[in-house]
């Protein structure tokens, strides 16, 4: 075997073991992107940055869109929403955990997008407005509490 020869099944060689390795490479980012795209996404969102995430997710809708999952789906749009709940728009977050449903906490946070904004009213003191959203809480946090506690002081 002359050396050129040998060159070549070494540089073959070197070849083969490098396209599989990038193969192997490629389909494991292509497996974890979805997971890549939601952690940027909830990073976003915890950030108070709603309308960033919306663009990152609306990015990967359309990168991925046959690998994106229910979960992966409904996580995105639950962490959008609470980016909308820490930016103060508690309007959008309210319709955004509404529309996921049984997701997990969304209900609960459904009433946390009521509360707050009610909160908000006691606390500047516009208190027959806050009572009526507290009231309209039921037992929800504390607003039976502060409902009582406004009026055994008046």
């Amino acid at each position: 075997m002359d050396k050129n020869s040998a060159f070549v099944k070494g540089t073959v060689r070197f070849a083969v073991v490098l396209a599989v390795l990038l193969i192997v490479l490629g389909c494991r980012f292509w497996t974890t992107l979805p997971d890549i795209y939601e952690e940027r996404i909830s990073a976003l969102a915890a950030a108070g940055k709603p309308e960033a995430a919306i663009e990152k997710y609306d990015r990967m809708k359309v990168v991925i869109a046959e690998r994106i999952d229910d979960e992966t789906k409904d996580s995105c749009e639950y962490a959008i929403a609470q980016g909308y709940l820490i930016a103060g728009d508690y309007e959008q977050a309210q319709f955004m955990f509404a529309a996921l449903g049984d997701f997990r906490d969304s209900a609960q946070m459904v009433k946390e997008c009521i509360y707050l904004p009610a909160q908000q009213l006691f606390e500047e003191g516009k208190y027959d407005e806050a009572a009526e959203i507290f009231r309209s809480l039921g037992l929800y946090s504390d607003s039976a509490k502060t409902i009582y506690n406004e009026v055994k002081d008046l």
